[in-house]
């Protein structure tokens, strides 16, 4: 009898292909335990057997995007386009690619070159993914009617689809409407349970909706399926560091060209004891001197107070203390009152109501004369979906020595870009004293900031270091004085140590009259320190599941 002959072959490519899903399962379970070196070579592995194999290079670009590797990212994307329809996949891809290195203007190009391509092309679920990058792309650019007005007509077509409901929770967090985007993101729930999109985009919605607890809940909830998931742990450190106790330490001196110097020290301990309510305690030391007349004196300010939000967007803030201060061989004490209610009535608005009880305790002269200031007032910011923004800020101030100020200040800007921020605007404001007394105190009976035009700067330097710039320069009228020139500016450098200690060192000058109480040009250098003081928020073992 002959011998029964076997397909080598056959069972070779059995065995590769074995192999390959085995490296691919290994090389994803290495990638959620964040080993991408291990994963990015196994990966790599499986071209020995099958060179430019569909999956593996997917999967190595999956890889650089989370790594941020961009232009590794999008070679690989490149590679993936050996034809029609791999082409349309490796430009969404590489438009990703463009978002995640911030050419949010490069991406939309990529993704309408996609969409063209998708659209002469007779495949649905390209045509799916396709519009749906198409669409992000649209609202990373800031493009909110259009994007809006594709999602309608995607809606037509497409009924009851997990991407467009992505989509429309996507739209709704970049526009203010975190609402809608839990709403948006319960649909995918309910068609899929185990949808990560749906279970980390849910709680990224419930904390732009200021519902902290369900938010927390949400991502342990994405934890329980899919173990120890990068972006929900991510998320939920992000949570733990808003409610970790922490000490904050503020160091300034400051100078004039009035020969007054100035030290002052400012220590607060801040203690979350849940989602709603918070505690503080602070100290409050600055010693002030003027060169010239050896005039000296100091105040010591400590004070205890609570946050409460009463419900989302509404918070409650209150503070009082005792305020010592002392020159020569007298001193006084006075109760200091610091209250404030945080709302956001509608929608990218927020509205502060306040009253504070101060005491002046910017020079010696002005501690020694013991005046008392109430503050009345508010503070209101609009936004938009376009750029544009409105800031205004009015106080009504009453002092012990019979006098009363009105402050008003408004300011119109527009953000030119988002990285590195840079925001540019006008700013006016109108200052006026019922009573003018110049020889103790900048008071007088109207005070013009007629026109500033102001730029702020902020971007990263590193991982861990970012910077800010602003300076503002305009024309300023005292009383009926002719108009003078002013400019002010400021820079700072901030560096995050390690994960529970960060520092910001800083410095500003001004010469706006209104500036200081005595109306003189001032210079002042500072140092922030922050320090979470434990790993986690008290109330954290609660609330975990």
């Amino acid at each position: 009898m002959g011998r029964k002959s076997f397909d080598h072959t056959a069972l070779n490519l059995s065995a590769k292909t074995s192999r390959k899903y085995m490296r691919l399962g290994y090389a994803n379970a290495y990638v959620n335990a964040q080993n991408y070196k291990k994963g990015e070579t196994l990966l790599k592995e499986i071209f020995i057997d099958f060179p430019e194999d569909r999956d593996a290079l997917l999967n190595l670009a999956n890889l650089y995007l989370i790594t941020k590797e961009v232009d590794d990212a999008k070679a690989i994307y490149k590679r993936l386009a050996t034809s029609e329809k791999d082409s349309i996949t490796s430009l969404n891809g590489i438009a990703l690619a463009e978002h995640i290195a911030e050419n949010d203007k490069q991406a939309l190009v990529v993704a309408t070159t996609a969409k063209e391509k998708a659209d002469a092309f007779d495949d649905a679920t390209i045509k799916e993914q396709t519009y749906d990058r198409y669409v992000q792309a649209l609202i990373w650019n800031r493009k909110y009617i259009k994007a809006k007005t594709e999602i309608a007509e995607l809606d037509t077509k497409y009924t009851n689809r997990n991407w467009l409901y992505a989509l429309k929770a996507m739209l709704g967090l970049y526009t203010g409407s975190p609402k809608k985007s839990v709403a948006n993101y319960d649909a995918i729930l309910k068609n899929d349970s185990a949808s990560f999109d749906g279970n980390l985009g849910k709680a990224n919605a419930l904390f732009a909706a200021d519902r902290i607890v369900p938010a927390y809940n949400a991502a342990f909830g994405t934890l329980k399926v899919f173990k120890d998931q990068k972006d929900a742990i991510g998320f939920i450190d992000k949570l733990n560091i808003s409610f970790t106790p922490t000490i904050d330490e503020h160091l300034a001196y400051t100078f004039d060209n009035g020969n007054n110097v100035a030290f002052s020290t400012n220590t607060t301990a801040t203690v979350p004891l849940s989602t709603k309510f918070s505690t503080n305690l602070a100290y409050y030391y600055r010693t002030t001197e003027n060169t010239v007349t050896d005039n000296k004196a100091s105040s010591h300010v400590l004070s205890a107070g609570f946050d409460y939000k009463f419900f989302p967007k509404t918070t409650f803030k209150a503070v009082v203390g005792l305020n010592k201060s002392s020159f020569g061989t007298e001193s006084y004490t006075q109760p200091v009152i610091d209250t404030k209610l945080l709302l956001q009535p509608f929608k990218l608005q927020n509205l502060e109501l306040g009253y504070k009880r101060e005491i002046q305790s910017f020079n010696a002269d002005l501690i020694e004369r013991e005046i008392i200031m109430n503050h009345f007032g508010f503070n209101y910011n609009l936004g938009t979906n376009f750029n544009l923004g409105w800031y205004t800020q009015a106080i009504h101030t009453t002092q012990s020595d019979n006098n009363t100020r009105n402050l008003l200040f408004t300011s119109l800007y527009y953000n030119l870009m988002r990285k590195p921020a840079l925001k540019v605007g006008l700013n006016y404001q109108y200052l006026s004293f019922a009573e003018q007394v110049p020889t103790i105190y900048f008071s007088p009976e109207k005070y013009h900031k007629a026109v500033e035009i102001f730029a702020d700067l902020r971007g990263d330097i590193s991982k861990n270091t970012q910077y800010m710039m602003s300076a503002a320069t305009g024309l300023q009228q005292v009383e009926d004085d002719p108009n003078t020139v002013i400019f002010r500016a400021e820079t700072g450098i901030t560096h995050k140590f390690s994960k529970r200690f960060s520092g910001n060192l800083y410095g500003k000058y001004s010469n706006i009259a209104s500036a200081t109480a005595a109306g003189f040009e001032y210079t002042e250098i500072g140092l922030k320190l922050k320090w979470l003081i434990t790993k986690k928020p008290l109330f954290y073992n609660k609330i975990a599941k």
